[in-house]
């Protein structure tokens, strides 16, 4: 995983991803990005009931990341609209 320094395992990808960095650095500017994370076979009941449920816990170590600007859980925020 560590092969590119943008941490991407599909070598063409990773050097689209290098070159519009690169492009929006040269313009004084940042680039974001979306990931998806799917989890299956989670047993019921795992995490504590109120303050150390599992979607706390992984929206802290999610918003732990610099930069991070949302964290969203089954509908996510497209429920607001």
């Amino acid at each position: 995983m560590d092969a590119n320094v943008v941490r991407c395992p599909d070598p063409k990808t990773a050097e689209a991803m290098i070159k519009r960095i690169e492009e929006a650095r040269s313009q004084g500017d940042s680039v974001g990005g979306i990931m998806h994370c799917r989890i299956r076979g989670v047993p019921p009941g795992l995490g504590e009931p109120v303050f150390d449920r599992l979607e706390a816990d992984l929206a802290k170590a999610m918003l732990s990341l610099p930069a991070t600007k949302g964290f969203e859980i089954g509908s996510g925020f497209p429920a607001r609209s």
